[in-house]
């Protein structure tokens, strides 16, 4: 498993990718932001040791993200969950792009359609 226990930022200028086979991606309910891309065939559990009826802080997820399945699992308690999202995800295709050095020039390529 990979486990997220720490906020993960990056320079602007720089990338990261995680490619997690065969297991789960577990967050844990302390990290707010996570700044990389996370490619998994298992899980991503957004708050995986969070007890249940707890409050947490939202987790800002920037990046590419996926998974077989993502565990959204946190909560602002109350009314706060109705106008502030728990879980904020901005994609991010730098962690795709400025791969290619790595992962060669023609693995990715983006076309546009009518």
């Amino acid at each position: 498993n990979l486990k997220i226990s720490d906020d993960i930022k990056i320079s602007n200028s720089s990338t990261v990718l995680f490619i997690v086979s065969g297991s789960n991606v577990d967050i844990d309910e302390r990290v707010e932001n996570v700044n990389v891309g996370i490619f998994s065939d298992g899980v991503i559990n957004t708050a995986y040791n969070l007890v249940e009826g707890n409050a947490c802080k939202k987790l800002n997820l920037r990046g590419v993200f996926v998974a077989d399945k993502i565990n959204f699992q946190r909560t602002l308690q109350g009314t706060q969950n109705e106008k502030h999202p728990s879980e904020d995800i901005v994609y991010e295709p730098k962690y795709v792009l400025k791969m290619s050095d790595y992962i060669g020039n023609n693995t990715v390529k983006w076309v546009y359609s009518d």
